[in-house]
């Protein structure tokens, strides 16, 4: 399908309502969601009719273009109904993650300089404190249904509910005005400020505008095999930059998305939904798939040898039996409509892509940044690499530097951090934008990303060793939730461990007959775990392999700063919290 408009508002209103090719001229279907059992499907019509109300209501109430209003909501049509919103009238949206903590969304809110935010409807009082620190939001506009305490507070001209500024705009329509906006933006202008959510530093804002998210649509269009008669289900936050851009894709491709409840419900989401698709981040993947050997190795013993006979390498003629009763089973579970996932953000370990293959459920990894728009490379399903994140874009250049960082230039690249000149100097060198992470590409252009570029270790004998890469061949395993490598400066690697807690019965039952000490120091785990530990880093290199470990408790929080809201662990932080623990491994043996 061919993309209408140079600006996502232009593209979003010319989309056809209805199904040209269908006898019936069939409404187009955009979004679904759910409450319990209960459908609600919204076509394309109304949706635009929605965005105009909003966007009327945004102008009756004084937003003016290229004034920043934050987004504070969780996924569903409202998020996109008031992004589209705020970009039809020439505004610029500000995502933020809904589970960041008050100080973070109070320094986004700061920073990018809003004029108002749209929160949810329970978070408004709450929200009022903070306003003292916030002298440029001149509108606090809350989602849902407004509280019965709240309502009064409507009558302040300062304060609203999206509900009542679309009843303000179906009252005091302007599409002459409207038009003049969306006529107004050019493809250049600022689409988004979306803030970083890296594992160190302060946030910083990618000023993204309409050409960079809509070169990256385009060109995704191309290599990725989105139908329209497909289904997509989401479930990452919008406030997520891949998220957002799929979301996009599909919409202007007219491919419906539904909404699932969040991370704990896309079990039962899936069964509801039948989705053809979906994107999701390792931690996901790595989730399902340890749940899936958990649940197999509880079961009776036929079960448990037709599972190992269908993930054995050796397909005999036992091994096809057992591949048909095993993995019709699981991807039946797991969703009998699913083509294919996406990954992304994070490193997808080889043994999690293999496991989804061999079911029939190909994961195509991909990569990508904030600032990139964000996609720089992916797989696709006819030529899918695991353990690579595909070839770059067409039109996207990538190269690596004399020292191993990865290197991209194209129409995606953003304008430039917000208000940060210097730091935008400091990655846009030579016009190419330095990603800050490692890697090769090989000969067919397939490429490998090695590690964060300032979390190499360098080991006193000199080796530069990619801690990521250890950790990722660690959360692999299914006992193991999270690995953390340190080590830099050191003789030797030592790593701390978080298991999974929901196997921590069935460990004690493997590793001790006797109720020992506490979890944690019972010597008993701790010989479980160094064993699965060595067999899982064997095939490394000597200096690779980890000379001690602790395991510790399952506790890494958001709020504390050591996770970020795509849940990647913040590794300086633990390190931070776990300070005397790891100088302890090296104290002993200098004692």
């Amino acid at each position: 399908m061919t993309i209408k408009g140079d600006t996502i508002p232009r593209a979003f209103f010319e989309l056809e309502t209805h199904d040209s090719t269908n006898r019936l001229k069939k409404e187009r279907l955009a979004l679904k969601t759910r409450h319990e059992d209960e459908l609600t499907e919204i076509f394309v019509k109304s949706l635009q009719e929605q965005v105009r109300e909003l966007a009327y209501g945004f102008m009756a109430i004084g937003i003016e273009p290229g004034e920043r209003i934050g987004i504070d909501l969780p996924n569903g049509p409202e998020w996109l109904i008031s992004d589209l919103a705020i970009t039809s009238i020439g505004a610029v949206a500000v995502p933020i993650y809904t589970s960041l903590g008050e100080e973070e969304k109070i320094f986004i809110l700061k920073d990018s300089g809003a004029v108002a935010v749209i929160l949810p409807a329970e978070h408004k009082a709450a929200f009022k404190s903070s306003l003292l620190q916030l002298p440029e939001i001149r509108h606090v506009i809350s989602s849902g249904i407004v509280p019965e305490s709240e309502r009064e507070a409507e009558e302040d001209i300062n304060d609203f509910s999206l509900n009542g500024i679309s009843v303000m705009g179906s009252v005091a329509k302007d599409p002459k005005g409207l038009l003049e906006r969306i006529e107004g933006t050019t493809p250049s202008d600022p689409f988004s400020i979306i803030y970083t959510s890296g594992t160190t530093g302060v946030p910083k804002g990618a000023v993204i505008s309409h050409a960079n998210i809509l070169s990256n649509i385009k060109v995704a269009l191309q290599v990725l095999d989105v139908r329209q008669t497909d289904l997509y289900l989401s479930y990452l936050p919008l406030s997520h930059g891949f998220e957002r851009m799929v979301h996009y894709l599909l919409l202007l491709n007219t491919t419906p998305i539904a909404y699932s409840r969040g991370l704990t419900s896309v079990g039962a989401d899936l069964e509801f939904f039948r989705p053809s698709f979906m994107i999701g981040v390792p931690f996901f993947f790595e989730k399902i798939k340890k749940k899936i050997m958990h649940t197999a190795a509880l079961s009776g013993t036929i079960k448990r040898t037709l599972f190992k006979a269908a993930f054995s390498a050796k397909q005999s003629k036992d091994g096809s039996i057992a591949n048909s009763l095993v993995f019709s089973k699981i991807k039946e579970k797991i969703g009998p409509n699913i083509r294919y996932f996406v990954s992304g953000g994070a490193p997808l370990s080889t043994e999690t892509a293999e496991f989804f293959k061999k079911i029939g459920l190909p994961i195509i990894e991909g990569y990508g940044m904030t600032e990139t728009s964000p996609v720089i490379a992916v797989n696709t399903l006819r030529e899918n690499r695991p353990g690579t994140v595909g070839r770059a874009l067409p039109g996207t250049l990538v190269k690596i530097s004399q020292d191993g960082e990865i290197l991209v230039k194209g129409p995606g690249v953003m304008q430039g951090y917000h208000k940060r000149p210097d730091d935008t100097e400091e990655v846009m060198l030579g016009g190419w934008f330095h990603t800050g992470d490692t890697g090769q590409i090989d000969d067919d252009g397939f490429i490998t990303i090695t590690e964060r570029k300032k979390d190499i270790i360098i080991i006193s004998a000199g080796k530069n060793i990619a801690p990521q890469k250890i950790e990722t061949i660690l959360k692999a395993d299914e006992f193991i939730k999270e690995a953390l490598v340190f080590g830099n400066r050191e003789t030797h690697i030592v790593a701390l461990i978080v298991p999974e807690t929901d196997r921590l019965d069935e460990l004690r039952k493997i590793a001790t007959a006797k109720d020992g000490p506490a979890f944690l120091i019972d010597p008993a785990i701790n010989k479980f775990f160094e064993k699965r530990i060595r067999n899982r880093l064997k095939e490394l290199a000597t200096f690779e392999h980890i000379k001690k470990f602790a395991l510790i408790a399952d506790d890494l929080s958001l709020g504390a700063g050591e996770v970020t809201p795509t849940h990647k662990v913040r590794r300086d932080q633990v390190g931070h919290r776990y300070t005397k623990l790891i100088e302890g491994f090296y104290r002993q043996e200098k004692e």
